[in-house]
């Protein structure tokens, strides 16, 4: 009886060391397989919080873009009339008004450009072919108007300037000159 209970004790012993090795084997497994998935769609998983972060940051752009255009207040309710201004402030030699006429994020680098255009000959020469009066729209330019500022009629090299419309303040902006 002593020897059967000894068999028993040592069979449920090596059962229960078989079983637990198992065990051990199969919580091995998984957790190699749960690494494995993990290190997998790590990559996945940043690219897709970098998306979010960048979209967050084009929200917010935008948002910022719109409050920006809701305070500019400079420009014609026509892209003649808004030229007619930029004009007058480089006649005046105020780079920092012409930078106005321009879209607000633009008003620094514009300012400091206007600054150098001002003081050399191609601002002289743009006035006085503005004054000239021989001016084009072109009624195909894709997001806007664009001007065509000529010397004369025949002029192969005008002036182009292309303008969009401030649509938080109905106010005509220069783009491009």
């Amino acid at each position: 009886m002593k020897i059967l209970f000894k068999f028993i004790i040592t069979s449920l012993a090596l059962l229960l060391i078989i079983f637990s090795y198992k065990f051990y084997q199969n919580y091995q497994y998984e957790k190699e397989i749960d690494q494995s998935w993990r290190e997998s769609v790590a990559p996945i998983k940043k690219q897709y919080y970098e998306a979010l972060e960048y979209s967050r940051k084009v929200k917010e752009s935008i948002k910022k873009e719109k409050q920006m255009l809701a305070q500019d207040h400079y420009g014609g309710k026509t892209p003649e009339e808004t030229l007619a201004m930029f004009v007058g402030a480089l006649k005046k030699k105020d780079a920092k008004l012409a930078a106005k006429y321009y879209l607000p994020w633009e008003w620094e680098d514009k300012e400091k450009w206007l600054n150098n255009y001002l003081y050399g000959e191609g601002a002289k020469r743009f006035i006085t072919v503005y004054e000239r009066q021989i001016i084009n729209r072109d009624p195909d330019y894709f997001s806007g108007i664009a001007l065509e500022v000529k010397e004369h009629i025949d002029d192969k090299y005008p002036y182009y300037i292309e303008f969009v419309l401030n649509k938080e303040t109905n106010l005509w902006k220069i783009s491009e000159f």
